[in-house]
């Protein structure tokens, strides 16, 4: 492979590229995000700021910064896995802002911080590809602010994998060049870290951008393909094994992620529709047609138009084709480009948080990567000025404006001026001092460009007097001591910034539902029984659901609702609703017939299945304050047959000889302390979900599945401590292939370290 030179790597030069990059992000943030100075509303396009980002990484970091490690969320969906659903980012070193600074400054900084990070390491991987500071600076101009960017920066997550993006193609390309241990085991951490971003689908999308240009650079690459055959075709196997030693090391590094990631997904409803979400605010272009709109037309909508990357890159992207470069190269890039774009309007038309939709960027890297080949080319001056190599770019691209401004609506007309002031000047003057100034003031013009082009008109949460817009300290205290120790049902319809599916993680209490979460198969069907088959998909409590009895075997104790969506009083049987009064805007109610959530009953029916377990819920005859429903698990009806023989469940029990008091109370721990005569079963309204484990007295038990989805213990008569903990398997198994990954990598860098010594 080509040898890089390390000269192309100037410190000072490099410092001043970063120096911009870190400059114009928070110009270009605020002047995006922040329009002006009007209370934004909530709309499908930030509704996910208000009710999924900021709650999940308030959540998640924040118990982080308490000293605990969230596996388990108790404040949503009557419990669910946290720590599997990749989507919290708790492992990318970008998102350790939220662990040190509050939501609105923390999202702002981490915007900050991608944009800059974005910016530099785009230059630093068009410099191994021996483009000039000046228009390496100027495709990161491209990269940092087009409308594709500027409707992710919002989304950690989406923003994460673009920091990474340009840094693992820089990598991957300096291991190619000159395999060594120190750069396979650098281009697996890069990797690890793009792995690790929270977009599960954008992950893949750059991962597999970034290999596929490897795998490129490994099969065409001029001067290997000079040497003997048997040589050459040697060294591509090695290439290529190297290349997948790096994948390897990179799922080994992040194994503490994926694994339990992999084993929470298998049991999902539809796992690929959520892990294949992709939410940016931005304008996706429907169909081939609306794509060339896009390149031309700055501004679309009151949203950022996903493939407007400036006027002037258009007009450079003919000169990439005399760069330098080697011709399959130069032919990758611009295949890239257009293969992406157009199967990204093709086939994410329509649907903005459709999996490919994860084309678009890096169809933008690509397009970035062309307009710094083409101002390389088309401002580099010449010894020779009447060399065709000088005259040949600047005509083409005259006529591409020529062409372009004829059919370009007028306000494009007027962006494409600065680039022509660019061309004269260079082509007047064709020297080193005209080539800079012409780059610097394309630079800026861009800049303005994509900046104006860019704004987000629906305006940002967190940059408004409504600064996360949070539910008023009254309405949370009535709903906190309403719930006590049980649950609250949620009715944001319409949704709104105050009240959503998610506030419990911030607030504090457990809410049964949720915002943009997954359902297992089991939750997918009781949804369906609770809300109805339209509304099943999603976990927000709709306007039309059915208050059953399926609410009290939750421990729904609370139901708040915005005003105007209040449920009927003639709810129906097994349900009695006390109105409690409104509070800013937000209705509570009190369930009168609710099962606490830690209940006791000494009367069990079986069930063959969860469908079956709902009817009997649903049923007049059933009674869940003395008895509960069981599906079947050979462990534990052993285990049952043992300690509670079976009871008719005419009987009724005598629970004043049952005492029943909650010792511990955390997400991944619950220890109850019971004194009962009877035998009976101590029934816990919580998600049962594999990896949660039982102990009466010390000793090992089975857990029942009660109730459809939730957990139970069966005891004997006498006093006992039961502990309920939250130990998964592949969190534990992932945590150790991890360490054992990183020893490995210590290991043979201190091996390599020594070698290189005693050379």
């Amino acid at each position: 492979m080509n040898t890089l030179k390390q000269s192309i790597y100037a410190p000072f030069p490099l410092f001043l590229a970063a120096a911009l990059f870190i400059l114009m992000g928070p110009v270009f943030w605020v002047g995006v995000e922040a329009p002006g100075r009007a209370r934004p509303t909530l709309v499908p396009e930030n509704a996910d700021l208000y009710c999924e980002i900021a709650p999940v990484m308030q959540y998640g970091f924040g118990r982080l910064r308490a000293g605990d490690f969230p596996l388990w969320n108790d404040r949503q969906l009557c419990g669910t896995p946290f720590f599997a659903n990749p989507v919290h980012g708790l492992l990318q070193p970008l998102n350790l802002v939220f662990l040190f600074l509050d939501m609105p400054p923390a999202l702002a900084l981490h915007a900050f911080l991608a944009l800059s990070l974005m910016g530099f390491f785009f230059v630093l991987f068009m410099r191994s590809l021996g483009v000039s500071y000046v228009a390496a600076s100027l495709g990161g101009v491209v990269y940092v602010c087009c409308g594709a960017t500027a409707a992710a920066m919002s989304r950690p997550a989406l923003a994460n994998v673009l920091a990474w993006m340009p840094l693992l193609c820089w990598a991957l390309r300096v291991h190619l060049c000159r395999p060594r241990a120190a750069t396979l085991i650098f281009s697996a951490m890069v990797l690890s870290l793009l792995l690790l971003s929270g977009s599960p689908v954008m992950a893949l999308a750059a991962t597999s951008f970034a290999f596929l240009y490897a795998c490129v650079l490994i099969l065409f690459d001029a001067p290997a393909n000079r040497r003997e055959n048997g040589a050459s075709r040697r060294g591509r196997v090695a290439a290529f094994g190297g290349v997948a030693l790096i994948g390897l090391v990179a799922l080994g590094l992040t194994c503490i992620q994926w694994l339990p990631t992999v084993a929470w997904a298998v049991m999902l409803d539809a796992p690929r529709a959520y892990l294949g979400r992709l939410a940016p605010a931005g304008i996706m272009p429907q169909g081939v047609r609306a794509l060339a709109a896009q390149l031309l037309q700055a501004r679309s909508g009151a949203l950022p138009a996903m493939a407007y990357a400036g006027v002037s890159t258009v007009l450079l992207l003919p000169a990439a084709c005399f760069h330098p470069l080697p011709k399959w190269e130069r032919c990758f890039w611009a295949c890239a480009a257009a293969v992406l774009w157009i199967g990204a309007a093709l086939y994410g038309a329509g649907a903005t948080d459709g999996a490919w939709g994860a084309l678009v960027y890096p169809a933008v890297f690509s397009t970035a990567t062309l307009a710094a080949l083409g101002a390389d080319r088309l401002f580099a001056p010449r010894r020779n000025t009447l060399t065709p190599r000088l005259w040949g770019p600047l005509l083409l691209v005259l006529l591409v404006f020529v062409f372009v401004f004829i059919l370009a609506p007028a306000p494009t007309r007027g962006r494409m001026l600065p680039m022509a002031a660019a061309l004269v000047l260079f082509a007047l003057f064709r020297t080193r001092w005209a080539s800079a100034l012409s780059g610097v003031a394309l630079i800026v013009f861009l800049f303005v460009d994509l900046s104006t082009a860019s704004v987000n008109y629906h305006g940002h949460p967190f940059f408004s007097d409504a600064a996360d817009a949070p539910l008023s300290a009254e309405a949370a205290a009535l709903i906190r001591d309403t719930a006590l120790d049980d649950r609250v049902m949620i009715n944001a319809t319409p949704p709104n910034a105050a009240i959503h599916g998610n506030i419990g993680m911030k607030e504090g209490f457990r809410v049964a539902g949720g915002a943009g979460l997954p359902f297992t198969r089991g939750q997918a069907l009781w949804w369906e029984a609770l809300c109805g088959p339209n509304d099943a998909a999603s976990p927000d409590a709709p306007a039309r659901i059915s208050y059953t009895p399926l609410l009290n075997v939750m421990a729904v104790r609370a139901l708040a609702a915005a005003e105007g969506a209040e449920p009927a009083m003639d709810i129906g049987p097994g349900m009695r609703l006390r109105p409690l009064g409104a509070r800013d805007g937000v209705a509570v109610f009190a369930n009168e017939t609710v099962v606490p959530r830690v209940n006791w009953v000494s009367a069990w029916r079986m069930a063959l299945d969860l469908s079956a377990a709902i009817e009997t819920l649903n049923s007049p005859a059933f009674d869940p304050r003395r008895e509960c429903v069981i599906l079947p698990d050979e462990a534990a009806a052993r285990h049952l047959a043992r300690a509670v023989p079976a009871i008719e469940t005419s009987m009724t029990p005598d629970m004043t000889a049952v005492r029943i008091a909650i010792s511990l109370d955390k997400p991944e721990r619950l220890a109850v302390q019971v004194e009962n005569a009877t035998p009976g079963i101590l029934v816990v309204s919580d998600t049962h979900s594999p990896g949660w484990r039982a102990t009466v007295n010390g000793q090992r038990v089975p857990i029942l599945k009660t109730n459809g989805l939730f957990r139970g213990v069966a005891l004997p008569s006498g006093a006992h401590t039961v502990t309920f903990d939250y130990r998964p398997r592949p969190v534990i198994a992932g945590a150790i292939i991890s360490i054992s990954t990183i020893g490995i990598v210590i290991i043979a860098l201190l091996f390599a370290g020594a070698h290189h010594y005693r050379r």
